[in-house]
């Protein structure tokens, strides 16, 4: 559940972080979550073979 505008307003006063758009629709929030994800996952490929990371399920876990 998202939190009310009041509340997300309410914080961004106190943590001087101004809310410009006050517009929130599910449509935005869905592409957002879609592009964060593509961007979190494009890099995986150029470390997964360098031995960096390792993990049989795909997860993520430090070497050594």
């Amino acid at each position: 559940m998202s939190p009310s505008s009041a509340t997300v307003a309410s914080l961004g006063e106190r943590l001087a972080f101004p809310v410009i758009r006050k517009r929130i629709s599910g449509q935005d929030y869905a592409k957002a979550l879609a592009i964060w994800r593509s961007n979190f996952r494009a890099p995986w490929p150029n470390l997964m073979p360098s031995g960096k990371y390792r993990g049989a399920s795909g997860g993520v876990r430090k070497s050594g």
